[in-house]
């Protein structure tokens, strides 16, 4: 029987390695996204065979199955699944996940899934306060967001 090698150690181990040598500057990782485990979390299979679980940057999202979460969930899928990604990282949050802001071609998917309210801005961790001005935007828009509540009570 063939030995089968877990391909991804190798892969985390360096990007966390290019965060922690250089936390000040973001690096660009591209791959195909394989999993959205949440509203604000996405597996990534990289170009080596690994693959990474990527924290989406400066937004939250409902966690679990209820309040919402199913749908958040189900818009980031409808986003990203089985589609090739470009994460802009900005840290790593344990050894096994890193945190950045998340481009499908021109599309910034954080950004769109803060102004879809199936997401919200995290004042403590952010860096981009456009998604700041997207929140608030949403929660004025007159189209209900199964969200505001949430945002509101922030």
């Amino acid at each position: 029987m063939p030995r089968t090698t877990n391909t991804s150690l190798p892969s985390r181990a360096v990007i966390l390695l290019l965060l922690a040598a250089s936390p000040a500057a973001a690096a660009d990782i591209t791959g195909r996204v394989v999993a959205v485990e949440s509203g604000d979390t996405i597996k990534l299979a990289i170009t080596d065979g690994g693959s990474v679980t990527v924290r989406l940057s400066d937004i939250g999202a409902p966690q679990g199955s209820g309040f919402y979460a199913p749908s958040s969930r189900q818009l980031l899928k409808n986003m990203v699944l089985d589609k090739t990604v470009r994460i802009e990282t900005s840290g790593s949050e344990g050894k096994d996940r890193i945190v950045g802001h998340v481009y499908r071609g021109l599309l910034d998917v954080n950004l769109e899934l803060v102004r879809a309210g199936a997401a919200w801005f995290c004042v403590e961790s952010a860096c981009r306060q456009n998604l700041s001005a997207a929140s608030r935007e949403s929660q004025a828009d007159d189209h209900p967001s199964p969200l505001r509540t949430r945002t509101a009570l922030a």
